[in-house]
């Protein structure tokens, strides 16, 4: 009899649900440090201040040098879920999490599946990883949304002729949310166009 061996979907299933846990696990114990606390203070104002990015604390302006999607996002969360640290950091760890099976997604069609699982387990545990998801800043959005573009330009570089609309939909939407959560998003975009390029 041959050997039991669990589905590629399967592991991957199991290793988003412990990245969950883990980014979950003892999310409120750190206190909120500075650049946390400037997410707050944008995500309680309404959207015309989160769209201007600009910030006054005491009676002092200034600009944020951050795009203003991630904030947006956050207001609606703590509308929904108030202003804990639960809800204050659910975002980045709810992004964190979804990077897993996008990362598998990604590799599977790079590589293979062994590749794809070991990239995906090094996507739900490390640590460096795990510290941003469990902090009130737009870091692991744009990682996420980086991978969703990559995704959809690698399918339609394998599509090759004349790929769907939608991936070229996608690829666009993803490009232009993760520029509008970190402009530094446009040095990936510098490694995506020529992406890009072959696709068309």
């Amino acid at each position: 009899r041959a050997a039991w061996r669990p589905s590629p979907h399967l592991v991957v299933l199991v290793l988003t649900l412990l990245s969950w846990v883990l980014h979950l696990y003892q999310i409120d114990l750190r206190c909120l440090w500075w650049d946390e606390s400037l997410s707050l203070h944008r995500a309680q104002r309404d959207l015309g201040y989160i769209l201007r990015g600009t910030i006054q604390v005491g009676g002092i302006a200034t600009t944020d040098q951050h795009p203003p999607l991630y904030f947006a996002l956050l207001r609606a969360i703590l509308a929904v879920g108030g202003e804990g640290d639960l809800s204050l950091r659910f975002l980045s760890a709810a992004c964190a999490t979804l990077v897993v099976p996008l990362v598998y997604a990604l590799t599977a069609r790079l590589a293979d599946r062994p590749s794809a699982l070991v990239a995906s387990l090094l996507a739900a545990l490390s640590p460096v990883y795990l510290w941003y998801a469990q902090e009130a800043r737009m870091y692991t959005l744009v990682v996420a949304l980086g991978v969703v573009a990559m995704y959809a330009l690698t399918r339609m570089l394998q599509t090759g002729g004349h790929p769907p609309a939608g991936w070229w939909a996608l690829a666009v939407a993803a490009t232009l949310a993760a520029l509008a959560t970190q402009y530094l998003f446009a040095l990936i975009l510098l490694a995506l166009l020529p992406l890009a390029a072959l696709a068309m």
